[in-house]
C-alpha cells in the first residue's frame, strides 16, 4: 500500500523538481508515497516545528528560525507523478521564454489513485473541539491514511479515488460532503499539482486503514445546501425500525447504526432540510446525537441550516446536553425518512448494507 510513486520538490515555487538530500547530496525528484509520508527521516525537523508552534503560536511561522526548519522539508504532488518537459513560461514583466517545468497538468505522467486532503485549525475555528476532527474523519471509510501536518497544527490525509481521471469533480463533491459535517477541506487540494510539505509523526497518531473503499462521489451528485423552512418530528419507538430478522444482528451493531445516523444527516444537510429552527427540536437534535463517535460535527451541521445557527452558542449548548434515555439516534433517522422520502432513505440504508456487510 502507497508504493505509488509521486514527484518531489524542493517546495512549493519549485516547478521542476530540484529537492537535494542533504545527507547524501542526492536531487530527488520522485519517491514512493510509503517514503515520503511514512518515514522517520523528517523527525528533527518536524518536532523542531511543533516546539516553536508550542512556544509562540501563530507568531512563529513568521520567525527565520521556522521558515529556515520548514526549508528542510520537501513536498510532493501525492496526486501524481510528473515529467519535466520544456514548456513555454512567462516572466513578471510579460515576456515568454521556453524552460523545463513540471508541475502542470499537462505534464502529469501517472495519476497516484490518491487525494491528498488538508484539515486546517484556522478554517474550522468553529469547532470546539479541533481534535474531534480526528475521530471524525477516521470513520470515514474513503480514508486510508490520516496524520498530522508538519505544525502540528492540522491533520492531512489520503483518499483513494474511484475515478483518478475525474479528480477535480472527485474533489468538490468531496469538499461538499464533508463540510455537510462542519469540516472544512482546504480547496487547494483540488489541484492534481499541489505541493504539500513532508510531515512525520509518532505511530499512535498515525492511522491506516488498508481497507479503505474508493471515494466514488462526483460533484454533480452533492447539490447545493438550500435552507428550508422548520419541520417538527415526534419521537417514535424504537420498535418502528426493526428490521427483518435475515439481517437484524447486522443493523443492530452499534457502528452500522452509527454510519446510518451520520448518511442520514449528511443527505438532510445536501438538501437544506432544516429540523432545528424550534428550540425544542434543536434539542432533541443534540440528544439524539450525544452518543454519536462524532456527535458535535453532526449535530453542527444540522444545526447549520437554521437561519439563527451561530457556532459558538451551538458548541455551547451541546457541552450542557447531557445524554437522554428517551431520545437516540432513532429520531435522526425518523428525521431522514420523512423530510426525504422513503425511497431515498433506501438508498441510505443500501449504501450501508454495501460498505458495511
Amino acid at each position: 500500500m502507497f508504493e505509488e510513486l509521486c514527484s518531489i520538490y524542493a517546495d512549493a515555487l519549485d516547478n521542476v523538481g530540484r529537492y537535494v538530500d542533504r545527507e547524501t547530496g542526492e536531487c530527488i525528484q520522485q519517491m514512493s508515497i510509503r517514503e515520503f509520508c511514512l518515514t522517520d527521516r523528517w523527525r528533527p525537523y518536524v518536532e523542531h516545528l511543533r516546539a516553536l508552534r508550542q512556544e509562540y503560536g501563530a507568531k512563529a511561522k513568521k520567525m527565520q528560525e521556522y521558515i529556515d526548519t520548514k526549508k528542510m522539508l520537501p513536498g510532493a504532488t501525492l496526486s501524481g507523478l510528473f515529467e519535466i518537459r520544456d514548456d513555454e513560461c512567462t516572466r513578471r514583466d510579460g515576456s515568454k521564454f521556453i524552460a523545463p517545468v513540471s508541475r502542470r497538468e499537462t505534464h502529469l505522467k501517472q495519476h497516484t489513485g490518491w487525494l491528498a486532503i488538508d484539515i486546517d485549525l484556522a478554517d474550522n475555528a468553529h469547532l470546539s473541539n479541533f481534535n474531534n476532527v480526528q475521530m471524525l474523519v477516521r470513520f470515514r471509510p474513503e480514508i486510508a491514511l490520516l496524520m498530522r501536518s508538519c505544525s502540528g497544527t492540522g491533520f492531512f490525509g489520503l483518499v483513494r479515488l474511484a475515478y483518478p481521471d475525474r479528480h477535480k469533480e472527485q474533489f468538490k463533491a468531496l469538499l461538499k460532503e464533508y463540510a455537510a459535517f462542519g469540516i472544512m477541506l482546504d480547496k487547494q487540494c483540488g489541484n492534481i499539482g499541489r505541493v504539500r510539505f513532508a510531515s512525520w509523526d509518532d505511530p499512535q497518531h498515525i492511522y491506516i486503514n488498508e481497507n479503505a473503499i474508493a471515494y466514488k462521489g462526483l460533484e454533480q451528485d452533492v447539490p447545493q445546501l438550500v435552507p428550508q423552512p422548520q419541520q417538527h418530528y415526534a419521537q417514535i419507538p424504537a420498535s418502528h425500525y426493526s428490521q427483518s430478522a435475515d439481517h437484524s444482528a447486522f443493523w443492530q451493531n452499534q457502528r452500522v447504526q452509527d454510519r446510518l445516523v451520520e448518511l442520514c444527516v449528511q443527505a438532510m444537510v445536501r438538501r437544506g432540510k432544516n429540523i432545528t429552527e424550534d428550540y425544542k427540536d434543536w434539542v432533541k437534535v443534540g440528544w439524539a446525537l450525544k452518543g454519536h463517535p462524532y456527535g458535535e460535527q453532526l449535530f453542527h451541521s444540522l444545526s447549520s441550516m437554521s437561519r439563527k445557527y451561530n457556532a459558538a452558542n451551538t458548541a455551547h449548548k451541546w457541552q450542557q446536553l447531557g445524554q437522554s434515555n428517551t431520545v437516540s439516534g432513532n429520531y435522526i433517522i425518523h428525521a431522514c425518512k420523512e423530510t426525504l422520502g422513503e425511497m431515498e432513505y433506501s438508498n441510505i440504508r443500501k449504501r450501508v448494507w454495501e460498505e458495511m456487510k
